[in-house]
């Protein structure tokens, strides 16, 4: 099941169910679809999701078991957070 991330200050993004689930646990998040994260809270959600690809890449045996490394994945969502960050804006996915 797709999950679709949106904010008013980007294009929308979409998701295979096991990867969304995957970046917003390193988010801080539960994990739950539907979920939201208050614009004040978008900053601190970016910085998790930045410690925690930082720290798989230098892990021996890294975070990713998949062919495209969850890095690569989370690259977009990395930019939709801080286009949300920057316009102060929330983080809404379904």
């Amino acid at each position: 099941m797709p999950v679709t991330f949106r904010t008013p200050a980007h294009g929308s993004l979409i998701y295979t169910d096991a990867i969304a689930r995957s970046l917003l646990k390193l988010m801080g998040r539960t994990g739950n679809v539907p979920g939201a994260i208050e614009a004040s809270q978008v900053a601190d959600a970016l910085e998790r999701l930045r410690d925690a690809l930082a720290a798989c890449e230098a892990e021996t045996s890294g975070c990713d078991s998949e062919q495209v490394a969850l890095a690569t994945r989370a690259h977009p969502l990395i930019e939709l957070l801080e286009s949300a960050r920057d316009e102060d804006d929330y983080v809404a996915w379904e």
